[in-house]
């Protein structure tokens, strides 16, 4: 049993939001990453660029030159020629002086402010070959680490705030690096700032799915709403069409198509159970009247003869009613009874012919058969009860010394069946329900001739079953015309 407290989860609006929200939360994090990084790389690397260019511009100064050699510390001509404006070397320097600076002339800074600048926080270490410290900037700071061993390619390193490049130059290892406090920050705001961005757009894009989600599940919930109404009986609800074109919209027009063949099939299935119940009534009051005459008083042997006979008619009566009903009943299932093979149409009309020609003597009516061999696939049982449904009718209703005109022949891929009468013919309002079960044109038809009103239905449902249709065309005076098409 599902716990009603996480009822929501089953909700196909709560997991449609939460895979959309879950989703765009994937996305927005992914953009942010993304841009943090591309702006941290950028920044690193215009750092970068900034160190390795003043790198550039030192490394000269440092180089080598035989020049006379000091001692001591340096005047300030001296100092004017060393490798930063506002540097200043370790001192005292021991002498003799220092093997790195001593005995080699430094070449000078002509634009010194330009090469280190305290002012841009990028400051200049240089250490001697013994790894002492030779000089640095004023900028930089204290306590710096003794460089890594002597590597052939130059290395850029963070510590803590400072963004250093190391160069192994002959005899001597230069650093260059750069306060990036600020940077560093900036980036970190930066980070805060999407991240801020990031949830501002996710809640208003989940309050935005929410509504969205709302308005195309919509009409599901009238479906379901218009579907328990229907559930609880009342067959005439329909779902109001939404908005727009859309897959729902024909979702919708198929449901209430169908909601209508539901309705029609109720409504034809209670017409049709009044129908039989009426049917059925007629033959069943007429065996009660007359075995409770017969069972009244004393009567001959001929008066209770009459009764036995009145309710044998009557039991046959609803014998053919209940097997017409339940031939209905097999095509209303698409119950074919048997496989189908392949069958002669004119032949199977040949032999209703034959079995149905006494009952035509016996109303005067004569045949006019044109039976061009035509064969398709269907129940042999069934395509001779059409038959003899159809031409019995033709017999029947048709005018004293008429004649009926049986046809077959092949038209295109179909094979046609043709049953014409020279009877007195159909009214124009009958024809639309001549189909219908339980229905009697007997406005059209001339005299008083017993029957269910299950022939024709039966004969179309046949019909429908093997794949063709029926037609029917009449004018009073003129005769009935009964057309089948059969694939074949």
């Amino acid at each position: 049993m599902k716990n009603p407290r996480f009822k929501f989860t089953q909700s196909l609006r709560w997991r449609l939001q939460f895979w959309y929200g879950l989703l765009l939360a994937v996305v927005l994090a992914g953009f942010g990453v993304t841009a943090w990084s591309l702006l941290r790389i950028s920044m690193f690397n215009r750092i970068d660029e900034e160190l390795e260019q003043r790198v550039r511009m030192v490394i000269p100064a440092l180089q080598p030159h035989h020049a006379p050699s000091f001692q001591g510390n340096p005047d300030n001509e001296t100092r004017d020629q060393l490798p930063g404006m506002g540097e200043r070397i370790l001192e005292p320097p021991p002498p003799p002086p220092h093997p790195e600076f001593g005995s080699e002339e430094i070449k000078p800074f002509h634009k010194e402010e330009e090469i280190v600048s305290d002012n841009n926080l990028i400051y200049v270490v240089v250490w001697g070959s013994s790894g002492n410290k030779v000089l640095h900037s004023l900028a930089a700071p204290e306590l710096i680490p003794p460089p890594p061993p002597k590597a052939s390619r130059p290395i850029t390193r963070m510590r803590g705030d400072f963004r250093e490049v190391i160069n192994f130059l002959p005899g001597k290892c230069l650093l260059v690096g750069k306060d990036i406090h600020a940077e560093l920050v900036s980036l970190q705001n930066f980070a805060w700032i999407l991240l801020l961005v990031g949830v501002v757009v996710l809640l208003a894009s989940l309050g935005i799915g929410w509504l969205l989600t709302f308005a195309a599940l919509q009409p599901l919930l009238s479906i379901n709403s218009t579907a328990k109404k229907i559930a609880n009986g009342d067959l005439s609800q329909r779902i109001p069409p939404p908005k727009g074109e859309s897959e729902i919209s024909d979702l919708v027009s198929v449901l209430n198509q169908t909601f209508s063949r539901l309705e029609a099939s109720f409504e034809r299935q209670a017409q049709f159970t009044a129908d039989a119940s009426h049917e059925f009534r007629t033959p069943i009051s007429i065996i009660l009247t007359h075995t409770q005459n017969a069972l009244a008083r004393e009567r001959s042997s001929g008066e209770y003869r009459e009764s036995l006979e009145a309710c044998q008619r009557a039991a046959r009566r609803m014998k053919d009613l209940a097997e017409s009903l339940l031939s209905l009943t097999r095509l209303d299932c698409g119950h074919r009874g048997v496989e189908w093979s392949s069958c002669r149409l004119d032949l199977i009309a040949a032999d209703v012919i034959e079995s149905l020609a006494p009952l035509a003597a016996e109303y005067g009516i004569s045949f006019n058969c044109d039976l061009d061999p035509v064969s398709c696939s269907g129940n042999q049982g069934q395509l001779s009860q059409v038959i003899v449904n159809l031409v019995t009718n033709a017999i029947r209703y048709n005018s004293p010394g008429g004649v009926v005109i049986v046809r077959t022949c092949s038209q295109a891929q179909s094979i046609i069946l043709t049953i014409r009468d020279t009877g007195r013919g159909i009214a124009k309002e009958d024809i639309p329900h001549l189909f219908e079960r339980f229905y009697r044109a007997d406005k059209a038809r001339s005299g008083n001739v017993a029957g269910a009103g299950l022939g024709l239905a039966i004969t179309k449902g046949i019909v429908q079953a093997h794949g063709g249709r029926i037609e029917v065309s009449s004018e009073l005076g003129s005769g009935s015309v009964f057309t089948i098409s059969l694939p074949a």
